[in-house]
């Protein structure tokens, strides 16, 4: 089908923020280009590190950072940074194609103001000017904003003035480019920014596009995907794709033998949780899940609402997918996606939660983790993965389950205390992590109950003890887990404990009912006993 085009823009920001501390403004580089999709071309700041959008991000295109953590910092506020970026985004309001699903779905913001806005939001923007020039034979309005970073903390506030300068340049009648970079608010300082920003606008160029491969016609979804990817990895300099039987590896590490590895790592601990969560025994309770709505539709009934946290309102569960759609996803956990950044730098730059190792994001489909050789080690780069990736897992045999983050927090660790053997193959192990914080609840009896512990909301869990429930939650899943047929104390009705737990809520979706369901007539005195006399001889 053909489609008519409507306006796109393209943004490139520049973020820096104290008069007190920052690095140099930038110098006009080499070219991103584009010659796959919108052909177009423009310079970006010399040395500084390309960061491609989240997937299907409606407007960024990528964004360039600079390197050796160049950036801003208040003067009197520690632990506060804001590094240098020249982001590149766009505004599309062509038609969307019903049959090309690759077009973001949803506008994004309309405007440069919109999107410098939304981009950064601890920025209060004012329009300081605008004056129409041209680019070539290209038309372009040049905008000026002011605006102030405001700073508060426990250590103080500070207001700290910023600039920002805008260049609309007009493709064609339905195609505008913008070029859009803030620093400092000092007028002398501003300068030398002002006139990189102008450089980078006035070199924008068309280019001419090449047509892109065609995707596989009636391919796997697995060929769909990796046509997909590639064809973003024209766009994405210095990134790159590597496969594994069942993952997708993207990736800037140019650290071959490290990349192989992480593959390697997959597939053996993906082969580990096969044996605990099967395809087969997914299905069985997906058509469980089916059976019973369709009960309650024909009985007049509506299915129970997922029970709210503090705060927060109650939502009906989700459908249950049709015996279908699930075979789809199993299809599509065959071609997971990772994305490996090479470093913590660029993990964060590129979405990273501060403080994090790595995260599953079921909205993108995408596990993110980092290269942490430079500082806590690879080790906490495998034990992040094996975690985040049971989340990847789960996701697609189960779909948007929630569970209580006891067990799915908990679970998560378990897998983490894998250890991976010369013979490419895992051996379970304690997870070191947790080891001396439960050594510590149980010595002090500072432990939550774990009748209080299995009830808690993603809310009550995360709160201030987070770091001890995380303990706990991975101590009490691998006492489950491992001390059948090797604790004395252990009760034979306790190994329907996780499983009873899993079904039900994959049925139900009722949290309370499947924690209801999993300890129907346990003592949970005597499950607590067994629980900390086990745990005391094996950590």
């Amino acid at each position: 089908m053909s489609r008519s085009l409507a306006r796109l823009w393209l943004v490139l920001v520049l973020v820096t923020a104290s008069p007190f501390a920052f690095a140099q403004a930038p110098k006009a580089g080499g070219y991103y280009e584009d010659k796959t999709d919108l052909g177009f071309k423009v310079q970006v700041p010399k040395d500084w590190d390309f960061v491609p959008p989240q997937p299907n991000d409606p407007n960024l295109i990528g964004k360039y950072v600079a390197p050796h953590n160049g950036g801003l910092r208040p003067k009197s506020i520690s632990g506060i940074y804001w590094g240098f970026e020249v982001q590149i985004a766009k505004f599309d309001r062509r038609e969307q194609d019903d049959d090309d699903g690759d077009r973001p779905r949803g506008r994004g913001a309309e405007s440069p103001t919109e999107f410098l806005e939304d981009a950064f939001g601890r920025i209060e923007w004012a329009a300081a000017g605008e004056k129409s020039s041209k680019i070539g034979k290209l038309k372009a309005t040049e905008l000026q904003f002011t605006g102030t970073w405001t700073i508060d903390s426990s250590e103080g506030s500070e207001e700290i003035p910023v600039r920002a300068f805008v260049a609309v340049i007009s493709l064609a009648p339905d195609l505008d480019v913008a070029l859009i970079g803030n620093g400092p608010g000092d007028e002398k300082k501003w300068g030398k920014f002002e006139s990189a920003f102008q450089t980078m606008a006035r070199s924008v160029k068309l280019v001419e596009t090449t047509v892109a491969a065609a995707r596989p016609a009636g391919g796997s979804m697995r060929d769909q995907k990796r046509a997909k990817i590639a064809d973003e990895l024209t766009r994405l300099p210095g990134w790159a794709l590597h496969e594994s039987p069942n993952y997708f590896i993207v990736t800037d590490s140019k650290d071959e033998p490290f990349v192989k590895e992480m593959m390697d790592r997959l597939e053996a601990i993906r082969k580990i949780y096969e044996e605990t969560y099967t395809q087969k025994q997914a299905l069985e309770l997906r058509r469980k899940a089916i059976a019973l709505k369709a009960a309650r539709t024909d009985s007049g009934g509506t299915a129970p609402a997922k029970p709210a946290g503090e705060g927060e309102e109650e939502e009906e569960p989700e459908e249950p997918l049709t015996e279908e759609g699930l075979l789809a996803s199993f299809e599509a956990s065959r071609a997971c996606v990772v994305r490996l950044c090479s470093e913590e730098a660029m993990y964060l730059s590129y979405g990273g939660p501060n403080g994090s190792a790595g995260y599953w994001s079921p909205f993108h489909e995408e596990l993110v983790v980092y290269d942490d050789q430079k500082d806590g080690g690879r080790n906490n780069t495998w034990k992040t993965l094996n975690h985040e990736a049971f989340h990847q897992y789960i996701f697609y045999f189960y779909g948007s389950l929630s569970p209580h983050s006891w067990y799915n927090e908990g679970s998560g660790d378990f897998y983490s205390g894998y250890q991976y053997g010369k013979n490419k193959k895992f051996i379970l192990k304690p997870f070191d992590w947790r080891v001396q914080p439960v050594r510590d609840m149980l010595r002090d009896e500072t432990f939550t109950p774990l009748k209080t512990l299995v009830r808690y909301t993603q809310a009550e869990y995360y709160g201030p003890r987070v770091g001890d429930n995380y303990a706990q939650g991975w101590s009490f899943i691998y006492f489950l887990r491992t001390a059948p047929g090797k604790f004395t104390g252990w009760k034979p009705e306790w190994n329907a404990i996780l499983p009873t737990y899993l079904d039900t809520l994959a049925v139900t979706g009722d949290l309370a009912k499947a924690v209801d369901t999993a300890f129907e007539g346990v003592d949970y005195d005597e499950l607590t006993a067994a629980w900390k006399a086990y745990l005391e001889k094996e950590l």
